[in-house]
């Protein structure tokens, strides 16, 4: 066996890769990813390798090759060379580590809740207001979202804090809502989440109330809506809580556009 340090070119690692005859298919989202964090410098040496056989078979590191000549750029690399082919067996049986496994690490509380509202805050920023799994961060960037958007935390806090008042609230929804509306108006997105935390002292057909009344509904019938459609619930009542109105009740299908917030 055979460990270096390289310095992997596009056309290294382009080389290598006609030698890729027996592995899994490749996952052309997770290249996609891999190479925006190579060009973003979000690819630092951390011990993981590219594994290849006595023979030149590439045994492990098809989506890392593939995302260096996707970028097109050279990225420094450690390489094992000269393995049995059938080591090829016991590779990546380990579960991939999740940013809420790096932040409880940190010890950062909340670190589930932490992490959910920072992967769908990021999908907000980039327009994917349906928040749809084929347009998701890399753990860096979720890392980088976070450091540059630290009030996610403050969101995670709210979220749990209601969770715990309100049942029925799911935190990663209401933590997701709070990091859009607060960039809105902090002030009123604050009283609006303190009345969806406790409810008290709202009339018969406040936007708030109407909310929290359609969540407890969902509940009790057993609905479970798409993630995109509870928040676009909460976005409408704070709409109408910003323009006056009353709500005698409130909907938002999973198929129509998301409401923007005001």
């Amino acid at each position: 066996m055979r460990i270096t340090i390289t310095d992997v070119t596009p056309e290294l690692a382009a080389e290598w890769l006609k030698q890729n005859t027996r592995n899994r298919p490749i996952s052309a989202d997770r290249v996609a990813k891999y190479a925006r964090d190579m060009i973003a410098g979000h690819w630092p040496l951390n011990g993981e390798a590219v594994k290849r056989a006595t023979d030149g078979t590439l045994l492990d590191g098809q989506q890392r090759l593939s995302a260096v000549v996707e970028a097109g750029i050279t990225v420094t690399m450690l390489v094992v060379e000269d393995l049995p082919p059938e080591t090829q067996q016991t590779m990546d049986l380990g579960r991939v580590r999740t940013l809420s496994d790096n932040l409880g690490i940190n010890g950062v509380p909340h670190s589930l809740v932490v992490a959910a509202i920072t992967r769908r805050a990021w999908q907000w920023s980039q327009g994917n207001l349906k928040f749809a799994a084929y347009i998701s961060p890399t753990i860096p960037e979720m890392q980088a979202y976070l450091d540059a958007n630290p009030s996610i935390q403050r969101s995670a806090e709210l979220a749990v804090q209601i969770r715990s008042a309100f049942r029925v609230a799911k935190p990663s929804v209401t933590g997701t809502a709070h990091q859009v509306l607060l960039r809105i108006d902090q002030d009123a997105a604050a009283l609006f989440f303190a009345q969806m935390l406790n409810g008290a002292g709202l009339e018969d057909n406040h936007p708030v109330l109407t909310l929290r009344n359609r969540f407890l509904t969902d509940k009790i019938t057993g609905k479970r809506n798409p993630f995109h459609q509870d928040v676009g619930l909460i976005f409408r009542a704070w709409n109408g809580v910003r323009e006056g109105r009353t709500m005698a009740k409130i909907a938002h299908t999973a198929d129509e556009p998301m409401i923007k917030p005001i």
